[in-house]
């Protein structure tokens, strides 16, 4: 049993781990946990790898007489490496070579206990029957040289710089007056963030003089901005979650920004929701046709007056049919039903409702849990638009990155 007591020893059993673990290396390694446990410089994923790769670097040459430290060193950076490729395939170069390399080096490095290779094949990055082939051709059993760990640390300091902010970020609160002068803030290059950031991100803007106006860029993904409306409904409908997802987009006008997506939800019991989403399309659609095994339903919101209509029709399988004009007469066409549906403002009822949730103690329609499981599936598409519609796994995923944002909208802020 773990002793709750131990948390008050933190320092204390921290210390004597770097101690027996890493010995004369151990102040370098330090650095290297406290990087990647406990850093909040918000760093970008290729300057978190350049600095871990320069610690093994350090503390390789301070344990060089070590055989054991080095072998330690050698697991953690081949869990570097990892950690490099996981930043190149959430980052705006991804594809799906660079997610295959990902995988295969995940597999390649399962014994060293460093991650969990099945758990990561399965969470949707490739399924669980790849995980548990043991012919899938990107396993690969190939033993790592003393070569090829070197080259992954002279490549990984290369290709990652660590990039310091210039300035020493603090936290600002109305009792602080600008001081722009005082800082000396320096010139900070050009550069970006993951555009598929994890974890909690904070970003700082300076303002020189208040109040002011200022703009900023957000962008995102098409099924961020059209399609949260449409999943919502779909996940009221079915009253179950979706278990995978596949979502395929193309950029027609800015590279990179996917102006056209389709999105197509599996549900249990082999239930399916597809949805289309266009921002070039010349006429507003916004049209659900619902296919029951009795009744279909098309419900069009843009329509002023019939925006549900049943259909009286399904299709019958016929028990044997030997020519496909046989197999026609299976389809039943029936009545159509238009209901009545009282006219009233969408935005009135919305608010209505949460009033009475709040009076009345009682769950709104869409709460919390449905949010959610809204945003669980977005971000599960944005992963599924990365790696070219393959298919992401919803049930045993207990975490999906977070999405890079795609469309581009003006935001005013005033600074007072």
């Amino acid at each position: 049993m773990w002793d709750i007591n131990a948390a008050d020893r933190v320092k204390e059993i921290t210390e004597d781990f770097l101690t027996r673990a890493f010995g004369p290396a151990k102040e370098p390694m330090r650095g290297f946990y406290e990087l990647i446990g406990g850093d909040n410089g918000h760093r970008s994923g290729s300057d978190i790898a350049g600095r871990m790769y320069r610690f093994i670097a350090e503390a390789q040459k301070l344990a060089a007489k070590q055989p054991d430290v080095l072998a330690r060193l050698d697991d953690l950076l081949l869990y570097t490496r990892y950690a490099e490729l996981n930043y190149i395939m959430s980052g705006p170069k991804a594809d799906k070579d660079s997610r295959n390399r990902w995988l295969s080096f995940t597999y390649r490095i399962r014994k060293t206990s460093m991650v969990h290779y099945y758990g990561l094949w399965s969470d949707g990055s490739i399924g669980q029957q790849a995980a548990l082939d043991p012919k899938y051709p990107l396993k690969d059993d190939t033993p790592f040289t003393r070569e090829e760990l070197d080259t992954y640390l002279k490549d990984g300091i290369a290709n990652n710089q660590p990039v310091e902010r210039g300035f020493t970020s603090v936290e600002f609160s109305k009792s602080l007056l600008p001081a722009a002068e005082k800082l000396k803030l320096a010139d900070v290059p050009a550069g970006s963030v993951p555009t598929n950031p994890q974890g909690h991100h904070a970003y700082y803007v300076w303002i020189d003089r208040a109040p002011a106006d200022l703009t900023l860029k957000v962008t995102v993904q098409r099924v961020w901005d059209l399609a949260p409306h449409d999943i919502a409904i779909i996940l009221h409908i079915m009253e179950q979650k979706a278990v995978s997802i596949n979502c395929k987009g193309s950029a027609h006008i800015t590279p990179g920004v996917e102006d056209v997506t389709t999105m197509w939800l599996n549900f249990p019991g082999n239930r399916s929701a597809i949805i289309h989403n266009s921002w070039l399309d010349p006429r507003k659609v916004r049209e659900m046709t619902i296919v029951g095994s009795k009744r279909m339903i098309v419900y069009d919101d843009v329509s002023p007056l019939e925006k549900i209509r049943v259909f009286d029709a399904r299709v019958e399988r016929p028990p044997h049919y030997d020519t496909f004009a046989e197999f026609q007469y299976s389809y039943h066409h029936g009545d159509v039903h238009v209901p009545y549906l009282k006219q009233e403002e969408p935005l009135k009822m919305e608010c209505q409702h949460f009033l009475d949730c709040i009076n009345q103690g009682a769950t709104p329609l869409t709460d919390g849990k449905q949010g959610l499981e809204l945003i669980r599936i977005l971000e599960a598409s944005s992963q599924s638009l990365k790696l070219g519609g393959a298919s992401v796994n919803l049930s045993e995923r207990s975490r999906v990155p977070a999405a890079g944002f795609r469309r581009t909208a003006d935001i005013q802020l005033a600074a007072v």
